[in-house]
């Protein structure tokens, strides 16, 4: 593997996880719109994430990335925090 073919592979990583975050996003303030969700609840998103390198999600790229993911909530009284991860626990 090339040095392009891993930040190529990289950035496919990072994709994902951001595309995920419409989805997240959508569920999350469908369940709030409903009242599945109270005001001032702790939201924790997970997005499980088929990747196989760098857990857990590299510093610079998962602060931007969570940044991003709170502001598309501003103006509903909730706490997002989100979670990036190759697994599911439960």
């Amino acid at each position: 593997m090339t040095d392009t073919d891993a930040t190529s592979a990289g950035n496919e990583r990072y994709a994902r996880a951001s595309d995920c975050m419409r989805q997240l996003e959508a569920s999350i303030k469908a369940f709030f719109e409903k009242g599945a969700i109270p005001p001032g609840s702790l939201v924790i998103a997970y997005a499980c994430v088929g990747r196989t390198q760098q857990t857990p999600y590299p510093g610079a790229d998962f602060l931007k990335l969570s940044a991003s993911f709170r502001e598309r909530f501003e103006g509903i009284p909730i706490r997002p925090r989100l979670i990036i991860s190759n697994t599911l626990s439960i």
